[in-house]
């Protein structure tokens, strides 16, 4: 009973081990800022970081949008190419990646369009193995960029109104 009773303490301990050195899932945080420049341009400017606990080093940052990018910036060792509905950053180099621990910010577009909800990506490669273009990890998420939103039309809003009135009885 002894041995058994030994046993079992000695596998949960094991089971503990391993998940404790699971290595931890810290995803990018991607941090926006949107400024009104007047005459219906606004500016998008976007900080991308990197958590301390990430196991990923980051060389890919990708906004997918509405509507056509316009004076983009990229922060140095950084490039860019843009087209309509995306715009997508990428590390010159190794050297330039973004590591665990640090952020980079600098990424900026303007745009006729103002701030809604939008798309993007990041992708990254284990910090350890090196880069292996089979082993890519790829984030993604939401965060404020140009688009459409959706007003209803003012005959949608009329009828919306008027069967509103209908169940309140007016």
């Amino acid at each position: 009973m002894k041995c058994k009773k030994y046993g079992w303490a000695l596998a949960g301990t094991v089971l503990l081990v391993l998940v404790l050195n699971l290595p931890a899932f810290a995803v990018p945080v991607v941090t926006s800022t949107v400024t009104d420049l007047g005459g219906g341009l606004y500016q998008y400017s976007y900080d991308l970081a990197n958590p301390a606990g990430s196991a990923e080093n980051l060389y890919d940052f990708g906004l997918f949008f509405t509507g056509d990018p316009s004076n983009v910036v990229s922060p140095s060792g950084w490039d860019a190419i843009f087209g309509s509905g995306f715009v997508d950053w990428f590390s010159t180099d190794i050297p330039y990646d973004l590591v665990a621990g640090s952020n980079l910010g600098d990424f900026s577009f303007e745009s006729a369009l103002g701030p809604t909800q939008i798309s993007y990506s990041v992708v990254g490669y284990d910090a350890l193995s090196g880069f292996d273009p089979d082993l890519l990890t790829t984030f993604s998420g939401t965060t404020v960029g140009p688009g459409v939103t959706s007003v209803p039309e003012p005959g949608t809003l009329m009828l919306l109104l008027a069967g509103g009135s209908g169940i309140v009885g007016l």
